[in-house]
């Protein structure tokens, strides 16, 4: 939800920045294009679950171990800031998914959802488990994400818009040492 919702947020933030008014049409079109977003972190979720072969998400069955389950981009008129923008994201969706990959071994499941770490077998996921420890993963993850979250936001914070600022700083907001 928090990703659909983002968007509407976005659209508010960035009609602010501006000074324009926001019309219910725009807040109509951000709304569905906030949907459209949910609908396809759902579809990364659905497939996340389906590679780690999770039973569970958020304490709730998996969707494609359902019988039935169904499966946008903000237009910019600036083509350098579009790509910085782009930039940007695919690296916040790379923490993100580094981030997930971390909690699906370091995180708990009664916060996470997640039931298992990619084998049902426990003594294959203490093995894994033991040489991630050894590693010392948990730590070097916890200097790529200050790291990340430093590097992320000298970017957005070199970007012209101070909207498009507050959009990306909102989005990074939300997944910095996120526990789910």
């Amino acid at each position: 939800m928090i990703r659909g919702l983002s968007v509407i947020e976005s659209y508010k933030l960035l009609n602010e920045g501006k000074g324009n008014q926001l019309s219910e049409n725009g807040l109509f079109q951000a709304s569905v294009l906030g949907w459209c977003t949910q609908w396809l972190v759902g579809y990364f979720l659905v497939l996340d679950d389906i590679t780690d072969n999770s039973h569970t998400r958020r304490g709730r069955s998996c969707w494609f171990r359902l019988p039935k389950f169904a499966c946008a981009l903000l237009m910019l008129g600036d083509e350098k800031l579009a790509d910085d923008v782009k930039d940007i994201l695919l690296e916040m969706g790379i923490y993100f998914q580094i981030q997930d990959d971390y909690l699906d071994c370091f995180g708990d499941p009664e916060i996470s959802g997640k039931d298992n770490y990619g084998k049902a077998d426990p003594i294959n996921v203490n093995v894994v488990k033991s040489i991630y420890k050894d590693l010392n993963l948990q730590g070097i993850f916890t200097e790529y994400e200050v790291d990340v979250y430093k590097k992320l936001t000298t970017s957005i914070e070199a970007l012209p818009s101070k909207s498009v600022q507050a959009v990306l700083k909102s989005y990074l907001d939300k997944i910095f040492k996120r526990q789910k």
